[in-house]
């Protein structure tokens, strides 16, 4: 069974691949959808959100690499698409049966459920969620942002919430 987790991942947190782990783990691909929206300004554009993902694949493939079916887990299992448009489009063309979305608590459940109605009803797909591990809960994009656009030590505040790639590429956006 082939899942879209989409999202804008801007930028991508720990939670986000730990969600990402835990879909592969259910289902037999995962395409991983960044989408694009032109009414926002993104904080990194969308190639380097899809360059997040494949170095954290990468570098998750070299320290596990041990681990007997981890690189077929992940190298060969994992897509990263960049899409224009509505979700279900990108879903249909990827051959996608159902999305993932994680969720992190109440407000994000009912935010998450009317957007899986509006899926199901517009493009017939189904929505799975999957909670993040509980040290991930806490984290999302909009808080990494604020804190690297206020913090004076991100390394030690965003430390366990983002891979280090972003915690570089936000220090030198807001240098």
């Amino acid at each position: 069974m082939i899942a879209l987790y989409p999202g804008s991942f801007d930028p991508p947190t720990l939670g986000h691949y730990n969600i990402l782990r835990n879909a592969m783990e259910t289902f037999d691909e995962v395409i991983v959808g960044i989408g694009v929206n032109p009414d926002k300004e993104p904080l990194f554009s969308a190639e380097q959100r899809r360059d997040f993902f494949r170095s954290w694949i990468d570098r998750r493939i070299e320290d596990e690499r041990a681990t007997i079916g981890y690189l077929d887990k992940f190298r060969n299992r994992v897509r990263i698409e960049i899409y224009n448009g509505l979700t279900v489009d990108c879903a249909h063309n990827v051959g996608a049966e159902v999305m993932v979305r994680g969720l992190r608590d109440g407000a994000d459940l009912k935010n998450e459920h009317y957007i899986s109605r509006i899926n199901k009803r517009v493009g017939d797909i189904s929505t799975v969620f999957m909670f993040p591990d509980d040290q991930y809960i806490l984290v999302s994009s909009s808080f990494v942002r604020q804190v690297a656009e206020l913090s004076q030590n991100l390394e030690q505040q965003l430390s366990g919430l983002v891979d280090d790639n972003v915690i570089a590429a936000l220090k030198r956006k807001f240098a």
